[in-house]
């Protein structure tokens, strides 16, 4: 598979979520703030995204001069896009095609500007903070923060490339900077030690001139600088825990992967998408068994209502268990998962015409090929996406196979 730096450029959004406490009164990192932010930290992972905003949005207001609270208001309005869109399911981020397609949903134009205007006060903190002491290395870590997360949002949701890898440039080398001047500055570790990993793993055809450009990666040395980040960082141990997860996954180091997802799931139960990341690595370790029964732990939990599990789209939830269990080889509930979906009242006629797909196609790999010629007509009927029309025109022809 070919490597995509870009996924790993949406990350940096964990560099500057948090940071380490300082007993100076000057300091951005007081105890003081810390524990008044902290809560926000807590809600961001436990996926409340409207609570963490306006916490955040409160402590703008409590701390005027902060460039932390605008900067958390940014990245939280940022996370919600990219959780509505289903763009933190590990499957989908992972997927080789993610940075190539785009999303069916475009960002409402009211969070667009409010992403900017929190982005844009946390940088304006920033400089206001060095117009007065340019050697200051806290509003410099916050500032190479805010390129972090203009990085992330440019590849994550404008697919723009070229500002994302300017912006990633940007807060890599303030940040090796900053561990160069002091190399107790934990946090900072995690950005440089992810574009460490990220130059190392550069198809051959682009590293080469990232070499000539006079930037060389290490793989190991990537890994070391996170853990560094993560043994070391007193507020940063989660956020780089995260990324060691999807690093560890492309590096087919499952066992640790899975490890942490547990141990993070652990720390905040409602957390449904850490849940789900258990069974689709368990999957990727060909441990079938155990990841269906942690995929029915999921779905009852939503059903049951729990906190936060009741978030989860449940239509789509069924339809990608269907898929799941038909390449487990259960046919017989992955039709009852589907047939499930189709049982759901006001459903939209794109998302009924691909339940009605997936239905088809599992029908054809049980040899039942009468019921799914029905489906797949069903799909022409309702679907208005050219790709559902095509793959139900195609397997009209000739059956699925898989």
């Amino acid at each position: 598979m070919v490597f995509r730096s870009g996924i790993f450029l949406s990350t940096l959004i964990c560099s500057f979520l948090q940071v380490i406490a300082a007993p100076e009164e000057k300091s951005l990192r007081s105890s003081e703030f810390l524990r008044q932010v902290e809560p926000g930290f807590r809600r961001l992972y436990e996926l409340e995204y409207e609570a963490a905003l306006d916490l955040f949005e409160r402590l703008s207001e409590e701390w005027p001069e902060h460039p932390g609270p605008p900067l958390y208001a940014a990245s939280t309005v940022w996370l919600r896009e990219m959780y509505v869109r289903s763009d933190l399911d590990l499957d989908k981020f992972l997927s080789p095609s993610y940075f190539t397609q785009k999303s069916g949903r475009k960002m409402t134009e009211e969070d667009r500007r409010c992403f900017k205007k929190h982005l844009d006060e946390a940088d304006a903190r920033c400089k206001r903070r060095l117009s007065v002491d340019p050697d200051d290395l806290e509003a410099r870590y916050f500032q190479g923060a805010v390129a972090g997360i203009r990085a992330a949002f440019a590849i994550t949701v404008e697919r723009d490339v070229g500002d994302a890898i300017k912006y990633g440039k940007r807060a890599y080398q303030t940040h090796l900077e900053l561990v160069e001047e002091d190399p107790t500055f934990y946090e900072a570790y995690m950005t440089v030690g992810l574009y460490e990993y990220i130059v190392d793993n550069l198809p051959w055809y682009i590293k080469w001139l990232a070499i000539l450009a006079g930037y060389q990666g290490s793989k190991e040395r990537g890994f070391e600088y996170l853990r560094l980040a993560g043994e070391q960082g007193v507020y940063v141990a989660d956020d780089t825990k995260v990324i060691q997860m999807v690093l560890f996954v492309r590096e087919k180091r499952y066992r640790d992967a899975l490890r942490i997802a547990r141990e993070l799931h652990q720390r905040y139960p409602g957390n449904w998408l850490l849940h789900v990341n258990q069974a689709q690595i368990l999957e990727r370790m060909r441990e079938t068994e155990q990841a269906a029964r942690v995929y029915r732990q999921v779905l009852e939990l939503q059903r049951q209502g729990r906190p936060h599990y009741d978030d989860i789209p449940l239509l789509p939830f069924l339809t990608q268990l269907g898929r799941k269990f038909r390449t487990f080889g259960d046919f017989e509930t992955a039709q009852s998962f589907l047939h499930a979906a189709l049982s759901a009242s006001d459903v939209d006629p794109n998302e009924r015409a691909e339940v009605h797909l997936e239905t088809a196609k599992t029908f054809d790999l049980q040899g039942m090929r009468e019921a799914a010629l029905d489906h797949y007509r069903q799909v022409l009927e309702l679907a208005r996406e050219k790709d559902l029309r095509r793959e139900a025109e195609r397997y009209l022809k000739s059956p699925y196979t898989g």
